[in-house]
């Protein structure tokens, strides 16, 4: 009895839904899983399933067939974890994380099923993908040399505009590279590091660099830090610009100068 007890309560308050199967048909549940269906009892004992679910599920696959599988290898082979997408009494679908097991009562083979709503997790997920998308799309079709990088100079990623500046065939080819191999004067990195530690964010930091076919130009460099939540520095992100001709101007205007002074 106290056994009983103990299941009972465990099966009556659990968060998530639960279900107990024969002959793939709902023969128990907990009052977890009638809120989440939005029926009564009466309306889901006795039904198989797939009847809480689109006659599809996203991939394109029968409902009915799958969930019959699913049952069987649950039976046959063991525990089953998988997503599913549900539908409520009211028409509306959830996405939902299940897991199958097979339970032997008294003698009897039975299947439980634990349903979790994982709706908001997988609006989540998937407005973090979008999210993702568009900031890659932008980062790889931007005009503007961009880069990410470890403090110690390994090149995580950088887009094709970086890429063409620096000599290299594609973006791909260049993350192999280390951006230590890119400064001509290593002290000129070391002063830059040492900027971007101190204020975490360093604006238009002159360096001269070296292109993949050895050319030198000069460039300016603008970067920040990016910590996690912690305070852990995770990389460097920042953006390059060639700023050769202005250079060569500037040298050009100070010898103008100097020949006019003289």
């Amino acid at each position: 009895r106290n056994s009983e007890a103990r299941y009972r309560a465990l099966f009556e308050e659990a968060n998530d839904a639960i279900f107990m199967m024969r002959d793939s048909i709902f023969v128990d549940c907990n009052p977890q899983a009638l809120e989440m269906f939005g029926v009564p009892r009466e309306q889901l004992i006795g039904q198989p399933p797939y009847r809480f679910s689109p006659p599809r599920q996203p991939g394109g696959t029968n409902s009915r067939e799958l969930a019959r599988d699913k049952l069987k290898l649950a039976l046959d082979s063991g525990p089953q974890v998988f997503e599913w997408q549900h539908m409520r009494a009211d028409g509306t679908l959830f996405d939902a994380e299940v897991s199958l097991s097979r339970v032997v009562i008294e003698g009897q083979v039975f299947v439980q099923a634990l349903v979790r709503d994982i709706t908001a997790r997988k609006a989540t997920e998937r407005a973090l993908r979008e999210s993702e998308e568009r900031y890659f799309t932008l980062f790889n079709r931007m005009p503007v040399e961009l880069y990410r990088s470890t403090p110690d100079g390994e090149l995580l990623d950088a887009n094709p505009a970086l890429a063409r500046l620096m000599g290299y065939a594609n973006a791909e080819e260049m993350r192999r590279a280390n951006t230590r191999d890119f400064y001509v004067d290593a002290g000129e990195r070391e002063r830059w590091r040492e900027t971007l530690q101190c204020r975490h964010t360093v604006r238009d930091f002159e360096v001269r660099l070296r292109r993949r076919d050895g050319s030198i130009f000069w460039a300016s460099d603008t970067a920040h830090v990016v910590c996690d939540e912690s305070g852990v520095v995770q990389y460097y992100e920042g953006s390059i610009r060639d700023i050769t001709t202005r250079k060569q101007a500037q040298d050009a205007l100070a010898a103008e100068r100097n020949m006019l002074r003289t």
